[in-house]
């Protein structure tokens, strides 16, 4: 009888281990390409600004690439359809409007352009975007333009650090939709497969990166300021309030007035005020601020009130100078002054707000 349980009792664990072996492991989860999942986010965004049951038009997303143009259009497209929560004007009918009014979807479409379209094609909104090169990632910007009130119903702007289809597409290689579903084993499901089965793909060799380029942020310095400082003799306490100005990319204007203070005797009064201006070039870190060099030049209009009585100095001065912005809030500089018959040398450090 024990021998019995004992064998019914190995019996059972053995088919227990056997089932154990037998159960599959499940496939893992499909990893969504970060340029699907920006234009997914992208679709939710509109859903939730556009009032529902709204006629839109999906006119153009300008970028660099006419492939990736038309993928995020078409993609916008199949969410808005898909969804079901608003009404999407034909895409036969808009490349009729695009064919007579010579543009790509690829191109810039001022507002103007974009509002007559939208009237034409009796649409409420217009969704046009960009999708832009930054320092180290790519930018995507969609906007949403009322057609009767021609305000602005919502922008979506979205980092997109890493996309392999993305890049694909910039450097003009046809990309398969099942891309975007790879697995992290290297496999995609085929759509006409059974169940579970998988077919290897082949490596995609890596396509050449797109140009990397400073963009409005990081190559146009406009700040407003203010710092402390010395020029290690007279005056002893330098004030700064300053702001830049940009008009170009990777230069600026720095207009701004130091305020001395205090000449290093206690019997002799200083102050002076110094108006000046400079133009530097500038040159953006990879993440945050930058590095600025060049010179200019300024009125020093100074005071001395020796026991004996007050003295007035103003006379011009030329500086030049350098620096280092750091994370757009802090900055450092050193600037070397003279006044053509002898020179001096400021140095400040002090809080910017850039914008």
């Amino acid at each position: 009888m024990k021998r019995n349980n004992y064998l019914l009792i190995m019996w059972i664990f053995t088919l227990v281990f056997v089932s154990c072996m037998s159960i599959p492991e499940p496939a893992p989860a499909p990893v969504k390409d970060e340029l699907d999942v920006a234009i997914r986010e992208t679709s939710d965004y509109l859903n939730g600004r556009i009032p529902a049951g709204s006629k839109i038009v999906i006119l153009n997303i300008q970028s660099d690439s006419a492939k990736l143009s038309d993928y995020i259009a078409e993609e916008l497209i199949a969410n808005t359809v898909n969804d079901d929560i608003l009404a999407i004007v034909d895409r036969e009918q808009l490349d009729i409007i695009r064919a007579e009014q010579h543009f790509q979807l690829s191109s810039e479409v001022d507002d103007a352009t974009a509002l007559s379209i939208g009237r034409f094609l009796s649409a409420h909104t217009i969704v046009s975007g960009k999708i832009s090169v930054m320092v180290d990632n790519y930018r995507l910007t969609v906007r949403a333009l009322n057609v009767q009130t021609t305000q602005v119903q919502g922008q979506y702007n979205r980092n997109i650090f890493e996309s392999r289809m993305l890049n694909n597409l910039i450097a003009g290689i046809d990309v398969p939709a099942a891309v975007s579903d790879r697995s992290p084993t290297g496999t995609v499901s085929d759509g006409t497969a059974s169940a579970g089965s998988k077919q290897p793909v082949q490596p995609t060799p890596k396509p050449p990166q797109a140009p990397k380029q400073e963009t409005g942020k990081e190559a146009y310095l406009w700040t407003l300021g203010a710092s402390i400082g010395t020029s290690f003799a007279v005056p002893g306490f330098i004030g700064t309030v300053h702001g830049t100005l940009a008009p170009w990319r990777n230069s600026f204007f720095d207009v701004g007035l130091d305020i001395g203070l205090g000449s290093g005797d206690q019997k002799v009064d200083y102050y002076s005020l110094y108006p000046y201006a400079h133009f530097a070039y500038f040159r953006p870190f990879k993440n945050r601020g930058g590095w600025y060099a060049g010179g200019g030049g300024g009125i020093m209009v100074s005071r001395y009130d020796f026991p004996m009585g007050k003295v007035a100095l103003n006379y011009p001065v030329l500086a030049i100078t350098t620096g280092v912005n750091l994370l757009n809030m802090l900055d450092i500089s050193w600037t070397l002054r003279t006044n053509f018959v002898e020179a001096g040398s400021k140095f400040a450090v002090g809080y910017v707000y850039r914008f």
